[in-house]
């Protein structure tokens, strides 16, 4: 995740904010300092190592039919959460995060890491057009678009 959405997060979220970050990187650590109430959940046993050795919060998920594991403990994670960033899973199954939206709770900060990609910049304008979500931010730079939404307030 690009340096300057972890800034603009402090901007719209309390420190305290319980934040899920779907797909950890190098930049967990760093987003972990600015909001110690949040949880990476990893699906790469490596990197769930990677986050374990520096002491960050995780949670390691398996996936499953091109998305991960929904266990009672990641459904329950993810509809607390007053953001989750979506960065995660990996590559082609992104995509697969539109049948688990029902679990992100209402008035939910979304973060969309590369909404560049076709498939993201699809699915974000429908959220906007037909759904009711709140379009907050978008950060761009050379390379990559990060999409900052909000969850309407009746979100189911």
């Amino acid at each position: 995740m690009h340096p300057l959405v972890s800034e603009t997060l402090t901007t719209i979220l309390q420190r305290d904010a319980k934040v899920v970050e779907l797909g950890g990187g190098t930049g967990s650590p760093y987003l972990q300092h600015l909001f110690p109430n949040t949880t990476t959940i990893e699906h790469d046993q490596s990197w769930a190592n990677y986050l374990r050795e520096m002491e960050l919060t995780y949670m390691h998920v398996p996936l499953s039919g091109g998305w991960y594991k929904e266990t009672p403990l990641l459904i329950a994670k993810l509809a607390e959460a007053d953001c989750i960033i979506v960065d995660g899973p990996p590559g082609r199954m992104r995509p697969n995060v539109r049948g688990r939206l029902r679990y992100f709770p209402a008035d939910c900060v979304v973060v969309f890491d590369d909404s560049h990609r076709d498939h993201n910049d699809q699915l974000i304008s429908k959220l906007i057009r037909d759904k009711g979500w709140q379009a907050l931010e978008a950060i761009t730079d050379s390379k990559r678009k990060t999409t900052i939404l909000k969850t309407p307030p009746g979100h189911e």
